[in-house]
């Protein structure tokens, strides 16, 4: 088991989480949203407050010390 479900699980332990930023960005590469990362996976939970169309997007995780990405994510949205 892992401290953090998919996608964190397939990292390596030396990966910070307390330093990550996330990205989402639609199949056009049109940026919807820029954060840090506080310990729940962009897209994955039930219910999500975010108002995207439905379709296909990247979350791409970085570390916001050397901007250096960690980890993309390809999630589908559905109609809510």
């Amino acid at each position: 088991s892992s401290l953090y479900p998919f996608p964190f699980s397939q990292l390596s332990s030396s990966v910070n989480f307390t330093n990550l930023t996330y990205t989402i960005t639609n199949l056009y590469g049109q940026v919807h949203e820029r954060g840090k990362f506080l310990g729940d996976i962009i897209l994955r939970e039930k219910n999500s407050s975010r108002a995207l169309v439905p379709g296909i997007y990247f979350v791409t995780y970085s570390d916001a010390l050397d901007n250096r990405q960690v980890i993309t994510d390809k999630v589908f949205v559905n109609e809510q």
